[in-house]
């Protein structure tokens, strides 16, 4: 009959999840494929790098005995390998040491071929009064770790008309470095700046009716740079002839260029054997300042590679009166535990001023401020297997002079000149042994001859003590 449907017909629809269905059956399964033995693993390489783990190392705690050579997670036992000795601890001290040379000498002087060959040179026209030695600097500090040495004046200027605003020039040697240890032994990559900055005069600039205000001009000796060096091998890090003030006029006298040398030097020491040392939740560390003349601290500092050398050249020298201390300070601590420890002084000094109206009055302090003078030190200590490794922070901070800076016909202008040390490292040490860490000399390229008149060097050691 037209119209109906056959009675046995499926409708399209009900086919899809039919087939949907079916299509989830498992198939068939097949034959597995015969096991495979687990694959073997390589033995460690002897040369391997000590701080990378082999793939080969069982850190199970178990040998391939116990957990059987043909087990089949773990295969075949391993090579067990071999412990290298530890690299004992040990400091990096840079020395930085600044020569003034003529320039027709420092002419000749760059042209040799080696940088010992010039040192040795050098040495000699040092010794027989052609060059000086202007400065010197030297800090110890650990691998790949940043230290810096600061022996500054902190120069207060104004930098607006009628002492609206200041700033602070730092006066003086300052050095930073960071140095990287490199494969081959006695070989390290220095990275360094080293910046000497003297105030050479003031000029004196009318800035309105009745007021004068003195104008500062600096001198800036600068290197930066990053090198390979060899171990206690003096490397001439730059040169350059001194710059005149003014473009317009050449320096007096004859024309003088400094010369920078470095020096890297491994500072080591035996520490005790594992185990051996209980370990001291307290320490009292002993921070000792001693004051020797510039050429004195250049000789001590060529001979002795190692602080267990320097401190007894140091000693010797005190007994002959060559030496003095100048400065003792003692702070205990505890394991990883941050300490501070000081004594100074607050001064109060202007830093805005009010001019009068007309400009013969008196000028009127209208802001002041506050630093503290003296010594502080800073420094945590991380005591483990009988050594210690710990961040240091000493400074000193004294107050100079004042320094007048214009002002009007009834009152001047003064600020204060501070003169500062610092010595920011990170070093090991060891028990009961001095340690060199740095200089912390006064300045001796400000401009002011009364910073250090004598040219010290200040040697700066660190012991640390039980405190039981």
């Amino acid at each position: 009959m037209e119209g109906m449907k056959r009675p046995n017909a499926i409708a399209p629809w009900l086919l899809i999840p039919l087939l949907f269905l079916a299509s989830c059956q498992p198939a068939p399964e097949e034959p597995a494929p015969p096991s495979e033995p687990a694959p073997e693993i390589a033995a460690p390489r002897e040369d391997d790098p000590p701080d990378v783990a082999s793939e080969a190392e069982d850190v199970s705690g178990f040998s391939g005995a116990e957990a059987g050579a043909g087990d089949p997670f773990k295969g075949p036992a391993a090579v067990p390998k071999e412990k290298r000795p530890r690299r004992p601890p040990e400091n990096l001290r840079m020395m930085v040491e600044v020569f003034r040379v003529p320039q027709a000498r420092a002419d000749q002087l760059v042209k040799m071929a080696s940088h010992v060959e010039i040192y040795r040179a050098l040495s000699e026209l040092q010794e027989d009064g052609e060059a000086e030695l202007e400065t010197l600097l030297a800090a110890n500090t650990k691998n790949r770790s940043e230290m810096s040495v600061e022996s500054v004046v902190e120069y207060r200027h104004p930098t607006k008309p009628l002492f609206a605003e200041y700033e602070v020039e730092n006066l003086g040697e300052s050095m930073r470095a960071t140095i990287r240890q490199l494969a081959d032994d006695g070989a390290f990559n220095l990275e360094f700046s080293v910046e000497i900055v003297s105030l050479e005069r003031l000029d004196d600039v009318a800035e309105a009716e009745g007021v004068v205000s003195r104008v500062p001009v600096f001198h800036v000796s600068s290197i930066s740079t990053r090198l390979d060096c060899r171990e206690h091998e003096p490397v001439l890090l730059g040169a350059s002839t001194r710059g005149s003030a003014s473009g317009d006029r050449p320096p007096e006298g004859e024309p003088m260029a400094r010369m920078f040398f470095g020096r890297v030097t491994t500072d080591t020491f035996d520490p005790p054997e594992e185990g051996t040392v209980p370990e001291v939740p307290v320490c009292r560390i002993v921070f000792a300042i001693y004051s020797v003349d510039l050429l004195v601290a250049q000789q001590m500092l060529r001979e002795a590679r190692h602080s267990r050398e320097l401190h007894p050249l140091l000693q010797a020298r005190l007994e002959a009166g060559e030496a003095k201390l100048v400065h003792l300070h003692s702070i205990t601590s505890g394991n990883a535990a941050e300490a501070t420890d000081g004594d100074t002084y607050t001064y109060f000094y202007p830093t805005e001023f009010k001019l009068p109206e007309p400009a013969d009055g008196v000028v009127l302090q209208s802001k002041l401020e506050t630093r503290d003078l003296g010594w502080k030190l800073t420094t945590k200590p991380l005591i483990k297997d009988g050594v210690y490794d710990f961040a240091f922070y000493p400074e000193h901070v004294w107050l100079l002079k004042k320094e007048e800076q214009g002002g009007t016909l009834g009152r001047q202008v003064w600020q204060p000149v501070f003169a500062t040390q610092r010595c920011n490292t990170r070093i090991f040490a060891e028990l009961g042994q001095p340690t060199f860490f740095g200089t912390m000399s006064p300045a001796m390229n400000t401009g002011f001859a009364e910073v250090n008149p004598e040219r010290k060097v200040w040697l700066g050691f660190v012991t640390i003590m039980r405190a039981e």
